[in-house]
C-alpha cells in the first residue's frame, strides 16, 4: 500500500494525505466516500483517482496542475466504487465539449472527464470517462462507455458501462439516504429501457413511481444474504420509511392517485420489469412490500428477505403475459400474505422457480403464489409454501417441489403433473380442490398425473401420525388421475425409495374409501372421480403364485424411534387383490414376532416376494398383536413397487394402524386370485376355486371358473357364479346363482 503524496502547491495537503492513508483498511465504500468529502477544498481541475486495489503517488505538471499517476482504474472493485472515489480532471457539458477537451494539450492521458448531459439518441453522457491512449489499438465503440477520440488510438472509457445508471442521477447506497428522487429522475429521463443499478443497498424513504417501459436492473441479487451488498444490488426501505400501501415501487400505478388503476391502460408488451436484485425489508420488518404493477411486466432473478408481498397487482386490472421467474425468499415476515399476489383476471402468465421461504430457517410455512382468473398459463418449479389458483382456466402446474406446503385449486380447470409434494404431518393434504361457486351448479375439471407424494420417516415430523389424504377432492370437480404415488424414504439416504398408492379424502380427516380401498389399482392406472364418486374401472392382475410373507428385524434410522409400548409384537400378512371381496392369499411363512422397545429402534418388515409373484398392484394387509394369533390392529398398504416397510409404532410407512377385534386373520376366498376386471364397480373375474364364501359383493359381480373337470358328453358342470344380492351373505340360489355349461 502506497500513501498518497500531494503537491505542496495544493491546499489542505495534510488533511488530504491523512484522509487517504491506508485506504484499504476502510470497512466500507461509505467510508471511502467520506474520505473523498474531506478533500472538497481541492481545485476543481485536480485529478485524483483512487483504486481500492492499489494507489500510486500523485504528480504535478509544470503549470502546477496535479495529474493522478493512476493504477489502472479497472483494478477498482466495481464501476460504482470507481465513480464514488474519483474526482474528475475536467467537466464537459456535452460530448462535443469533451472531445474538444480530450484533444487539447491541457488534458492528459489518464485524466478523468465528466460529461454532464446525456445525448438523447446515443445515450452517451451522464458519466465520468477516463482518457486512455491505446498506443496501437483501441476497443470498439459500444454506444456509451467506449468513445473514440480523433483518428488515432485515444479513447474515453466510461466508469459506468454503457447505459443509464441510477447513480448518475444522484442515487447512493448510503444508510438512511432517500433514493426515491434519483430513481424517478432517471426513469423520467430514460422514458423506456433498462435502468441500471450498481452494487450496494439503495434505500427509499417513500414509494417511487416508475412509468411504463422501465426495466429496473441490478447487477445481481444477494445470494448469500450477507447484508454487505458489496457484490450485489439491494433495494430497501429506510428505517423510518413511509411507503404507499407499504410498497417500495409502483410500476405504471400512481402512488399519489388511484392505487388500484394503471396510468397507461393495457400496456401489454414492453411494460417493464425488475431483474437481478434483492429486496431487503430487514429495516422495516412487517411493513414492506416490493413491487406493485399494472401491465405485462417481467420480474426475474430477485431475492428477498423479510418481505410481506414481493410482487402484486390490483385485482381490477386485466394483465396479460406476466412473467415471474427465479424468485428466492428467506425469512419471510409473516405466514398470511402471499409472496406473489396476482388476483383478478389475466392471460398467459408464466410463473416459474419460486422459492417461497419460511418464517425462520426451514421452520414455519408461508404463502407463496396466489393466481386469480388466469386463462392459459404455466406455473412451474414452485418450491415450498402454500399456493392458491383461484378461478384459473387451462393452467398447467408442473415441476414443483413443495417441501412444506400445498397447492389449492379453487374453481379451476387445470393440469397438475410431474410434481413432488412432501406429505408433512402439519399439512392437510398436498393437492386440495375447493369451490366457492358450486352452489350455481358449476363444474370444473382437473387432471392430476405423474405426481410423487413424498414421506420421509425422519424429516418434518416423520411419517403421518393420523390418517390424512394426499389429495382432497370436491364434489364440484371432475378429477382425472393417473400414475400418482407415495414415495417412502430416509432423508439421510435419499436414493432408497419404496413406492405405494396414494390416499384421497373429501376433507382433511375424511377419507374417500371408494378410492383408497383400490389405491393399488387407481394409483397405477387411469381413474375418474365425478362429484366425489369413483368410477371403478380397470384390471387388477392375478396373484396366483406363492406369497412367502415378511421377515421382521429392528433397524436404526437417524432421528426415528419406536413410538409405542415396549413389548413383543406378533405380525402376520395377507396379499390382497380386493380387500372388500376378500380376494387374495395368506402368507405361507406364517406369523413373525419381535421385541420392540419404546424409544428404541423401529421394526423393518422385508417382503419375501416369490420370484414369480406379481410384486405390484396389490394390497399388503399387515396384522399386529401382543399375543400369538391374537391380532388387535391391522393396516392396508397399497403396493406399487415395494420391498421394505417400517413400523414406527403408530403407522407402517405412513399408513396408520387401525383397531380390530382381537383374533386371527380374516377369512379369504380360497383359490380365487386370478385377474379381476372392473367395469363401473362390478367385477368379472376368473377363478380356480368354487363359489365365493367370504367378503362383501355387489349384485351383478360374476366369477368364472377356468379349471372345471370335463363331466363327459351331454353332462353339465358348474363354471359360473353370478351374484344376485349386494352384501356379505353367501347362500346358494339366494345370494349366488350357480350357472352350468353342458359338454358337447
Amino acid at each position: 500500500m502506497t500513501d498518497i503524496t500531494l503537491p505542496a502547491a495544493w491546499d489542505n495537503t495534510t488533511k488530504a494525505a491523512t484522509a487517504f492513508q491506508k485506504l484499504e483498511d476502510l470497512p466500507s465504500a461509505n467510508d471511502v466516500q467520506g474520505a473523498i468529502d474531506k478533500v472538497a477544498g481541492l481545485p476543481d481541475n485536480a485529478a485524483l483517482t483512487v483504486s481500492l486495489n492499489g494507489l500510486a503517488s500523485a504528480a504535478g505538471t509544470a503549470d502546477g496542475k496535479a495529474v493522478a499517476a493512476q493504477a489502472d482504474a479497472t483494478n477498482a472493485k466495481t464501476e460504482t466504487d470507481r465513480l464514488k472515489i474519483t474526482k474528475p480532471a475536467a467537466k464537459a457539458q456535452t460530448l462535443a465539449d469533451a472531445l474538444s477537451l480530450s484533444v487539447a494539450s491541457n488534458v492528459l492521458a489518464t485524466d478523468l472527464i465528466q460529461i454532464v448531459e446525456r445525448e438523447t439518441g446515443t445515450g452517451i453522457g451522464a458519466n465520468t470517462y477516463q482518457l486512455i491512449d491505446g498506443v496501437t489499438t483501441r476497443p470498439a465503440e459500444d454506444g456509451g462507455s467506449i468513445i473514440h477520440v480523433g483518428a488515432g488510438n485515444l479513447y474515453l472509457k466510461g466508469l459506468f458501462p454503457a447505459g443509464v445508471w441510477v447513480e448518475q442521477f444522484g442515487a447512493k447506497p448510503v444508510v438512511g439516504f432517500d433514493n426515491k428522487s434519483a430513481f424517478e429522475k432517471a426513469a423520467a429521463y430514460l422514458k423506456t429501457g433498462v435502468l441500471n443499478i450498481g452494487y450496494g443497498l439503495f434505500e427509499l424513504a417513500s414509494t417511487a413511481y416508475l412509468p411504463i417501459g422501465i426495466y429496473l436492473t441490478g447487477r445481481t441479487g444477494n445470494r448469500g444474504f450477507d447484508n454487505t451488498y458489496t457484490k450485489s444490488t439491494g433495494l430497501s426501505p429506510t428505517a423510518s420509511a413511509t411507503l404507499t400501501q407499504d410498497f417500495l415501487f409502483f410500476m405504471n400505478i400512481d402512488p399519489t392517485g388511484d392505487t388500484e388503476a394503471w396510468v397507461e391502460a393495457f400496456p401489454n408488451n414492453d411494460s417493464g420489469g425488475a431483474f437481478n436484485l434483492t429486496v431487503d425489508a430487514s429495516k422495516l420488518i412487517g411493513n414492506c412490500h416490493g413491487f406493485k404493477f399494472g401491465g405485462s411486466y417481467i420480474f426475474k432473478n430477485i431475492t428477498n428477505k423479510k418481505t410481506r408481498t414481493l410482487i402484486a397487482k390490483p385485482s381490477g386490472l386485466y394483465t396479460d403475459k406476466v412473467v415471474i421467474d427465479q424468485i428466492h425468499s428467506i425469512s419471510r415476515s409473516n405466514d398470511t400474505e402471499y409472496l406473489i399476489d396476482l388476483p383478478g383476471t389475466g392471460d398467459g402468465y408464466y410463473i416459474a422457480n419460486i422459492e417461497t421461504g419460511y418464517l425462520d430457517g426451514q421452520d414455519g410455512m408461508t404463502n407463496g403464489v396466489n393466481v386469480g382468473r388466469c386463462r392459459a398459463g404455466q406455473i412451474f418449479g414452485l418450491i415450498n409454501g402454500r399456493h392458491l389458483l383461484n378461478g384459473c382456466k387451462a393452467v398447467e402446474v408442473y415441476g414443483c417441489h413443495i417441501e412444506g406446503g400445498n397447492i389449492t385449486l379453487k374453481d379451476c380447470n387445470a393440469n397438475v403433473h410431474d410434481n413432488i409434494l412432501f406429505c408433512e404431518e402439519d399439512v392437510n393434504g398436498q393437492i386440495i380442490l375447493a369451490s366457492d361457486n358450486n352452489v350455481f351448479g358449476n363444474r370444473y375439471e382437473v387432471t392430476i398425473e405423474n405426481n410423487v407424494f413424498d414421506q420421509s420417516m425422519n424429516r418434518r415430523g416423520g411419517f403421518q401420525q393420523t390418517a390424512r389424504p394426499d389429495i382432497i377432492v370436491h364434489d364440484a370437480f371432475t378429477v382425472k388421475l393417473k400414475n400418482n404415488k407415495r414415495k417412502i424414504t430416509d432423508s439421510t439416504a435419499l436414493s432408497l425409495h419404496q413406492y405405494h398408492g396414494i390416499l384421497l379424502g373429501t376433507g382433511p380427516a375424511t377419507m374417500l374409501s371408494d378410492f383408497n380401498d383400490y389405491s393399488h389399482l387407481f394409483s397405477n392406472y387411469d381413474s375418474l372421480i365425478i362429484a366425489n364418486q369413483v368410477i371403478k374401472t380397470g384390471v387388477i392382475p392375478s396373484q396366483n403364485k406363492v406369497f412367502d410373507g415378511v421377515n421382521v428385524s429392528t433397524v436404526a434410522i437417524d432421528s426415528t424411534t419406536f413410538n409405542a409400548a415396549t413389548a413383543t409384537y406378533y405380525y402376520h400378512t395377507q396379499l390382497l387383490q380386493d380387500p372388500i371381496r376378500k380376494l387374495g392369499k395368506n402368507a405361507i411363512a406364517g406369523e413373525k414376532s419381535i421385541t420392540l422397545t419404546s424409544g428404541g429402534n423401529i421394526c423393518q418388515l422385508d417382503i419375501q416376494w416369490n420370484t414369480t409373484v406379481n410384486t405390484g398392484c396389490a394390497i399388503l394387509r399387515i396384522y399386529r398383536g401382543l399375543a400369538t394369533g391374537a391380532y388387535t390392529q391391522f393396516v392396508d398398504v397399497p403396493l406399487v413397487s415395494c420391498k421394505k416397510l417400517y413400523d414406527t409404532g403408530v403407522n407402517i410407512s405412513g399408513f396408520v394402524w387401525k383397531a380390530r377385534a382381537s383374533g386371527g386373520l380374516d377369512s379369504l376366498n380360497s383359490g380365487i386370485n386370478e385377474a379381476i376386471t372392473f367395469c363401473d364397480g362390478l367385477i368379472d373375474m376368473k377363478s380356480m376355486g368354487g363359489k365365493p364364501t367370504a367378503g362383501s359383493w355387489l349384485a351383478g359381480d360374476e366369477v368364472r371358473k377356468i379349471n372345471p373337470t370335463p363331466p363327459g358328453s351331454g353332462l353339465s358342470v358348474n363354471n359360473r357364479f353370478l351374484r344376485l344380492t349386494s352384501g356379505s351373505a353367501h347362500v346358494t340360489s339366494t345370494d349366488w346363482l350357480i350357472l352350468q355349461n353342458t359338454q358337447g
